[in-house]
């Protein structure tokens, strides 16, 4: 089932690739299981993987710099 769902997101992605190649990279993925709230990469991580979700969602945040003298309650009003 799961690797259904990973070559069906591969052929959504690379459409225009052999199916042969999309089979090859989806022979033995490593599958990543993540509780809510943890943190699959942060700003500035290097990855040489590609992540795929398949079930679930997963939310991108860019957090803001807080500066001296400057509350964090303030600053969450402002977005």
């Amino acid at each position: 089932m799961e690797k259904q769902l990973l070559e069906n997101g591969l052929k959504q992605i690379f459409g225009g690739i052999h199916s042969l190649v999309i089979e090859e990279y989806a022979h033995e993925p490593e599958w990543l299981e993540l509780k809510a709230g943890s943190v699959l990469l942060r700003e500035g991580e290097e990855t040489d993987s590609l992540y795929f979700v398949i079930s679930g969602r997963l939310v991108a945040v860019k957090l803001g710099d807080i500066i001296r003298g400057e509350t964090i309650l303030r600053r969450a009003l402002q977005k």
